[in-house]
């Protein structure tokens, strides 16, 4: 399938003209294709990542003036990354249909619609369920995690969001479940719900990841896995902590002490490892943000890894940094 993006032109401070992506006809579809696209603050690069971003997101707001982009077909998924705070591209549908089904991801640091490193890495967990049986995946899981120096198991910490009101009483019990139904929530989930209430502990909902093997493990009243993430789809349960190791030493760290450059990296590696697929658009902003040059170098060959194992994809990568065409292939 071509969905190669010929060109796109965009009006930006008075400055027009046509950027030429891919000629599409010339490049064999089923490969993997790179563009990186270098400049100086100010000449366009984020902004031809965003008009890309924006033309197949589902809001498609436009976010500054631009005129036209032409590609042959359409890709099976768009993926945005970005480790830029503030950053202003679209947004997908997670918070509000959860990750069922989505062609558009976004995986900027606007989680949830804010920034917080224990967002990142639950996000990258959830997305994580989806390919936890991919050998390949999981393969290269391990090798984004020991690039980086850490251990691959996670834990994640939930309470319920179960308001200043709630008792654990048959009563209080009767007028949550009451609550659930206005809200709309799906029967099956509240007949769940209804009978893990009467024994719940709030500060007892623990689940575990090891995005190395695959292996997933819930503690406290929910066992069933499908029920944490429409849990959380519902916003009845809420995240309070997350934990990582390093490999130099197994104690607990909180994700939220980690450094920036280490939890944009991770989360975002690992994210995109679990959801792209054949004939993905992959658009990438600035990876070297927060990024010691050693692993700006090392960068495109952990991405490399993720995409080999599909093809007809693009990866288009805008960069203040030359770092990152150490691993390409000048062609």
């Amino acid at each position: 399938m071509k969905f190669l993006i010929q060109a796109i032109s965009f009006n930006k401070k008075g400055i027009k003209g046509d950027v030429t992506l891919s000629t599409g006809s010339s490049l064999e579809e089923e490969s993997n294709h790179y563009t990186l696209v270098i400049g100086n603050n100010g000449c366009g690069k984020t902004s031809m990542i965003n008009a890309i971003a924006n033309y197949y997101s589902p809001s498609q707001k436009k976010y500054f003036p631009f005129t036209e982009i032409v590609s042959n077909g359409k890709p099976d998924r768009v993926i945005v990354t970005t480790n830029g705070i503030g950053d202003t591209f679209p947004n997908d549908l997670s918070s509000k249909e959860g990750y069922n089904n989505l062609n558009y991801y976004y995986l900027g640091t606007r989680y949830y619609g804010n920034y917080s490193k224990k967002y990142l890495l639950e996000r990258a967990a959830l997305l994580f369920l989806e390919s936890k049986k991919n050998l390949p995946r999981l393969k290269v899981n391990r090798s984004i995690c020991d690039f980086i120096g850490y251990d691959s198991n996670i834990q994640l910490k939930y309470s319920f969001n179960l308001g200043k009101d709630f008792r654990k009483t048959k009563k209080g019990i009767q007028q949550y479940i009451d609550s659930l139904i206005d809200k709309e929530i799906d029967d099956n989930l509240i007949n769940e719900i209804s009978k893990i209430l009467p024994n719940l502990n709030v500060n007892d909902i623990r689940l575990y990841v090891d995005f190395a093997t695959g292996n997933i493990d819930v503690s406290g009243p929910i066992r069933d896995l499908d029920i944490i993430r429409s849990l959380k789809d519902s916003k009845i349960i809420q995240l309070k902590q997350t934990y990582i190791s390093k490999q130099t030493h197994q104690n607990l760290l909180n994700f939220d002490n980690v450094s920036s450059g280490e939890a944009n990296l991770l989360t975002s590696l690992l994210a995109l490892n679990s959801i792209i697929t054949n004939n993905s658009l992959v658009l990438i902003d600035e990876p070297e943000i927060s990024l010691h040059p050693d692993w700006q170098v090392k960068y495109m060959s952990k991405i490399q890894s993720i995409v080999e194992l599909c093809y007809g994809c693009h990866v288009i990568i805008a960069s203040h940094s030359h770092f990152l065409v150490s691993d390409l292939n000048p062609k």
